[in-house]
């Protein structure tokens, strides 16, 4: 089965994916006994979403995130340990294990201010060096 999870758009135009309780993966891992493929597939989804939607709600820092960096490790982590793999294609990001899809994520785009925040940075970056 493929979980397909579109993005939702906020009132002030700032694109998110919804919560996992929001999805159709929830339905399938809030019973007695989920299987290992639908918790691994939740847990999978629930770090993605915090990574995706991380830059919505914070702006890029100056000197490193850490709070990022840690959302992306945990991806990592569950691709690597469930054997994953991680595409992104078009508009859309492809979940793989061996060989087949199993989850299909919309991409966020970044909010403006991510991109003002960035420009920024740099400029005060280059002021120390």
């Amino acid at each position: 089965m493929i979980y397909r999870v579109h993005k939702i758009q906020e009132p002030d135009s700032v694109e998110l994916l919804p919560y996992i309780t929001d999805t159709d993966i929830w339905q399938d891992i809030d019973i007695p006994k989920p299987s290992k493929e639908a918790r691994l597939i939740g847990c999978l989804y629930d770090a993605v979403q915090g990574r995706e939607n991380y830059y919505q709600e914070n702006t890029p820092c100056a000197f490193g995130d850490p709070k990022f960096e840690y959302l992306v490790g945990k991806v990592q982590g569950i691709l690597q340990a469930g054997e994953i793999t991680e595409e992104r294609k078009g508009d859309y990001i492809e979940f793989r294990r061996g060989g087949r899809v199993i989850l299909r994520v919309d991409k966020v785009e970044k909010p403006k201010s991510y991109y003002e925040t960035v420009k920024e940075n740099k400029e005060l970056r280059s002021i120390f060096r």
